[in-house]
């Protein structure tokens, strides 16, 4: 996956990336992460799997999603995942172009949870 595409949803237009993997996956699970009323952060949880979404990449469980939280809550905090029905209205500036570009970082994405999936069902 082409990281430097990634790295813009990371900086600031992570809700563009968790719209738009919602958009494509309807099934699955938008999520923010909340610490004293701010977002901080939100991520996609892949339809009928514990598979996590986000800029960074893939990742499986609570490991994952504690993984996905560390980056972004400081020691301390008293952060908390919260189940949210649609993250677009936090998108920022033009969100058509926003979620146009975020499009294609979420098709790659779910590419690679598929094939993490597929790894947990058929371990090589």
């Amino acid at each position: 996956m082409n990281t430097s595409l990634t790295f813009d949803f990371a900086n600031g237009h992570c809700h563009a990336l968790t719209a738009a993997l919602a958009r494509l996956a309807p099934a699955g699970e938008c999520l923010t992460l909340r610490s004293d009323g701010a977002v901080l952060h939100s991520i996609f949880r892949v339809p009928h799997t514990q598979i996590y979404l986000d800029a960074y990449g893939a990742e499986e469980g609570e490991v994952g999603r504690q993984a996905k939280a560390a980056r972004y809550s400081r020691l301390g905090d008293d952060s908390s995942w919260e189940p949210v029905a649609d993250v677009t209205p936090m998108v920022p500036g033009n969100r058509r172009r926003v979620l146009r570009a975020a499009d294609k970082v979420a098709r790659a994405l779910l590419r690679d949870a598929l094939v993490l999936e597929l790894r947990a069902v058929r371990p090589s």
